[in-house]
Formats: structure tokens, C-alpha cells, sequence
């Protein structure tokens, strides 16, 4: 009749329980590809809502499996076999149950039949299988090269430079800072963090590896050395000779005292305002981070290299 569902193929009858089965084992949760016919016992029959059944499963080797699909499962071959000589057959072909009772007792024993070399390699290919992501977890992490870092050898007191805040933000547009490492912070995944405590007496906390490293600290000049330096770069030439790209730092403004002690770059020489425009290193408040400082030669602190190191 036009629009009546054709009943399920195999679905005249469920399997009973306590029957002995093939199933599919693994094939109702990811399909039958791959998958092969081992041998077990109907546990359990769970009718469905259109009229099929699953079947809960026992296999031979102890595995269990709940759910099994109809299709995936079916009589073991020899027990169709031995049930051949049902009384239904037997009443075609016998006219009586007396004359059956003889035939019945002339038959032999069944003896069970030895087990296929599939069903005895069942249980040694499902416990691969169960091992195979442990296995490849091990070969992975064996395969996997020794991490290296700079900041492998740190330990706490150490001298260090770290990219301030680049592990909360990200290392675009940070800088290294010199400081001291205060605590290391071992992970579970085998790497470490670490507490930073920078020269500027600002700290920071969980600082990723990546963006800390080991630093030696420059030997400080002796004494007569250092101030004969200073005083022969103590502050820009006030004929503006002192030339672009110097290292420098701002000293005794009065309106804008914040700015004292910054570190800044000369970037060119004003001959009518007698200043030298600089360029900040960082930000300050209420100064675009591209604009540049007119600032008298008095005001403005040569700084050389070796400084420039304990300073950054």
C-alpha cells in the first residue's frame, strides 16, 4: 500500500536472550568499514521505537558492547546448524512424535566446533587497538626534541632581561628591561614561569620563558674613568652639533617634571628655537607616542653606551 514503511529486514523476530551470536563489534558507533565478526552472547533485547531492536552483547573474550543494531548481528552459523532439526521440520517429515523420539536418540552428541582464526585473534586485536592511543602518545613524546630556552639556566637572584609585559599582551611593542629573577615557577608541562623584579623597581609575575634571558651585567667603569666621561659628555653641544641618533636622557625640566630621568633619542637640531627635538623611548602622558620634544641643550643628558645598558 502507498505510504506503508516495509518492515526492517529481520525484524519478524528479536534474537532471545542467552542465543549465540556474531556481531559487528565497533560498527553501530562508527560503521562496519574496518570492522569484523567475532563471536559472543545476546545479554539483553531493547525494542525500539520503529519497531527494530539492539542488542546488548557478551563476546567470548569478556568484552562487553550495549546498543548493538539488528543488522550487526546474527545466529553463529553451526548453531543454525544443530537447530536445523526443529519440531517443525520434524513434523514434515515424521508422522508421529513416538517415531521422532529414535531418530532423536540415534543422532550423535553435537560437539562444538573448534573456534575461527579470526574469533581466537579477536581478543588480542581488540586489546591492540584499546593500547594503540597510549602507544602513540609514547612514540610521540620519545620522538619530540629536548626544549631548549635561553632561560633554561635561570635561577632565582639571577641577573636576567625580560620584555616587560609581553607575556600578559604580546611582544609587539615591548622591550627588553633589565632585572633580577625573584622566584621560578616549574609547570606541569615541563616549562617555567618566572617572578621578575626590574631595575626600575617595577615587578612582574609569570613571565614566559620565551621572553626572558640571561644577562651579564657590564662592569662598571672605575671611578676617574667614569667621570672623566661624564664630563666630557655630560650635555648636548649647545651649537647643535651633537648629531641625530644619540642616546640621551632629559634632565632639570620644570613644567614638566615627570619627564625627568626619561631616556630619549636626538633626532635633529631647531637653530632658530635653539632646542633639540627628541624622540621619547616609550610613552608619557599627554604625548603622542610619535611626537617629538623641542628641548633646550642644558636639559638634555648625553648618555653613552655602557650607561645605556643599566639604564634600558
Amino acid at each position: 500500500m502507498p505510504g506503508k514503511k516495509r518492515p526492517p529486514a529481520g525484524a519478524d523476530e528479536p534474537l532471545e536472550v542467552g542465543v549465540e551470536v556474531k556481531a559487528r563489534y565497533g560498527a553501530t558507533g562508527r560503521g562496519p568499514f574496518g570492522t569484523s565478526w567475532y563471536p559472543g552472547k545476546v545479554t539483553a533485547v531493547h525494542t525500539q521505537s520503529d519497531g527494530t531492536w539492539r542488542y546488548d552483547i557478551l563476546y567470548e573474550d569478556g568484552d562487553k558492547e550495549e546498543g548493538v543494531m539488528a543488522k550487526y548481528v546474527k545466529v553463529q552459523e553451526a548453531k543454525k546448524a544443530r537447530s536445523g532439526d526443529s519440531p517443525v521440520a520434524a513434523s514434515s517429515t515424521t508422522p508421529s512424535a513416538s517415531a521422532a523420539a529414535p531418530a532423536a536418540a540415534e543422532r550423535p552428541a553435537p560437539t562444538s566446533l573448534p573456534a575461527s582464526p579470526a574469533a581466537a585473534a579477536a581478543p588480542a586485536a581488540r586489546a591492540e587497538r584499546a593500547a594503540a592511543p597510549a602507544a602513540r602518545a609514547e612514540r610521540a613524546a620519545a620522538a619530540a626534541p629536548a626544549a631548549t630556552s635561553t632561560s633554561a639556566t635561570l635561577q632565582a637572584g639571577d641577573s636576567c632581561k625580560a620584555k616587560c609585559q609581553a607575556s600578559r599582551i604580546g611582544s609587539f611593542g615591548t622591550k627588553w628591561y633589565p632585572g633580577k629573577v625573584r622566584r621560578v615557577h616549574p609547570q606541569p608541562d615541563g616549562t617555567v614561569l618566572y617572578d621578575v623584579k626590574y631595575d626600575d623597581e617595577e615587578s612582574e609575575e609569570g613571565v614566559f620563558p620565551k621572553f626572558i634571558k640571561k644577562w651579564e651585567r657590564p662592569a662598571p667603569a672605575p671611578p676617574r674613568q667614569r667621570q672623566a666621561r661624564q664630563e666630557q659628555t655630560k650635555h648636548a653641544a649647545t651649537d647643535g652639533s651633537t648629531p641625530k641618533g644619540t642616546n640621551a636622557r632629559i634632565v632639570g625640566l620644570e613644567s614638566r617634571r615627570d619627564l625627568n630621568g626619561r631616556l630619549c633619542t636626538v633626532k635633529s637640531y631647531d637653530l632658530k628655537l635653539q632646542r633639540y627635538k627628541l624622540k621619547l623611548d616609550g610613552i608619557a602622558d599627554g604625548i603622542n607616542e610619535k611626537a617629538e620634544l623641542a628641548v633646550k641643550p642644558a636639559n638634555i643628558e648625553l648618555v653613552d653606551e655602557d650607561v645605556l645598558h643599566i639604564l634600558e
